[in-house]
């Protein structure tokens, strides 16, 4: 509930000394760029941090705001700028701890994904994901991981993508929230190359563990499994995956589920319901 999250927030703010509050749009800022993706949301928050930031404001506060602008303007298609508040970080840090590592190699990341050098992700990724799992942080070794799997699949390096979605599962195990997308990205890579016994091995993985998520994980994981079973050609099957996914109202992108589910339906000999899903 977001709208709660802003009155919440806001509430919060107004209480703050003046002194504290830029620390609070930094928090915000952090929020809307982990656990709710919002990247123009974000990029704003950061913004009016470094706006109040206070003269004697301690050196990782700066960091934060640079590493947050940086991060915003990659994700909004601006990797010169991203490239310039990597630069002010590395004269402010230049010997970071392992999570600020980490989150500078994050941005790093998103900035050579935006500028299309994706024979660079790898090496990116790694460097990244190492120093997250120095610092404990779990969640950022699944992003960089993952998103430099997709990147590499997006490219057509499904090998390289293979070998990310692969250490993401390995680096997630047992966080379960996390181990759940690592291991859709993994089925997903494994289709692609054909591989398709492993990738339903996994989305069998992905299904019971989703389970114990709830609702919203489990419609995912179902819509997950269902484009794995299309790959395969186990049209029925991912007709009934992909329709729970909808019917669910999933975080997914309905119009290409909705696709995806006409073309089962309609090489499962289902035409009439094909025809209704395209509608």
């Amino acid at each position: 509930d977001l709208d709660g999250f802003d009155r919440e927030w806001w509430a919060a703010h107004d209480r703050l000394p003046v002194a504290r509050r830029a620390l609070a749009w930094i928090r915000r800022g952090t929020i809307f760029r982990t656990v709710a993706c919002r990247p123009t949301v974000s990029l704003e928050a950061y913004q009016q941090a470094g706006q109040l930031l206070p003269a004697e404001a301690p050196t990782a506060w700066r960091v934060e705001v640079l590493l947050g602008l940086g991060w915003g303007a990659a994700s909004l298609d601006h990797p010169d700028r991203a490239r310039e508040r990597l630069d002010a970080v590395g004269a402010l840090a230049p010997d970071p701890d392992p999570t600020t590592a980490a989150e500078i190699e994050n941005v790093r990341l998103m900035t050579v994904i935006r500028l299309g050098r994706f024979d660079e992700c790898e090496a990116v990724a790694r460097h990244g994901a190492a120093a997250a799992r120095l610092a404990g942080r779990t969640d950022l070794a699944y992003t960089l991981l993952v998103n430099a799997a997709g990147a590499l699949g997006a490219g057509g390096d499904l090998h390289g993508a293979l070998r990310l979605a692969e250490e993401s599962v390995a680096a997630t195990a047992g966080t379960t929230v996390l181990e759940v997308p690592s291991r859709a990205a993994l089925a997903s890579v494994l289709s692609r190359l054909g591989r398709h016994g492993e990738a339903e091995a996994q989305t069998h993985e992905l299904l019971v563990t989703a389970e114990r998520l709830g609702t919203d994980q489990l419609a995912l994981a179902r819509h997950d499994a269902g484009l794995v079973a299309l790959g395969a050609g186990r049209y029925e099957d991912a007709a009934d995956l992909l329709g729970a996914g909808v019917e669910a109202h999933a975080g997914i992108r309905r119009p290409a589920t909705r696709l995806a589910r006409a073309e089962a339906l309609a090489r499962a000999a289902r035409p009439e319901e094909a025809a209704r899903e395209l509608r």
